[in-house]
């Protein structure tokens, strides 16, 4: 069952935040990592961390969640 992941940017202008679905924190680390928010992190800087309250939507490994579409 994947779990609800996110991650933030520090950026001085914005704060940008993404979610994923993933099993473990290390698949999270690599879902952002190909993210075009997150391309120019290094991979040990990301630190993903766990948002319970979203894992009710179940959705498959590898899913990155869209803010702007309801369901």
């Amino acid at each position: 069952m994947s779990k609800a992941w996110q991650c933030s940017n520090d950026g001085e202008w914005d704060v940008i935040t993404e979610v994923v679905f993933a099993d473990t924190r290390g698949k999270a680390k690599t879902y952002f990592k190909n993210m075009e928010t997150f391309d120019w992190f290094d991979f040990c800087e990301l630190k993903p961390y766990r948002v319970k309250s979203l894992d009710h939507l179940n959705k498959p490994d590898g899913y990155i969640m869209d803010w702007l579409k309801d369901e």
